[in-house]
């Protein structure tokens, strides 16, 4: 009885590691968010104006509308 106990808990251990490694991996995919665009509103501290902003993930680059058309540049992205 003892033994089938051993058993049962190493089972248990290795799938939680399989488990836990298997959400990194899914994690730390290239690519997760290309093609993906969301939408939403910009708002800064230090102007009252509320700006739609469309963020655009492509390529394992982020953009934003409303930074870009201030001249900024897209981003690389680190998960």
């Amino acid at each position: 009885m003892r033994n089938m106990l051993k058993i049962c808990q190493l089972f248990l251990f290795a799938l939680s590691l399989v488990f836990l490694f298997s959400i990194t991996i899914v994690i730390a995919e290239e690519g997760l968010l290309d093609g993906k665009v969301f939408v939403g509103q910009s708002l800064e501290k230090h102007r009252r104006a509320v700006k739609e902003d469309e963020l655009r993930f492509m390529n394992g680059k982020f953009h934003s509308i409303v930074y870009g058309q201030r001249g900024f540049n897209e981003g690389v992205i680190q998960l």
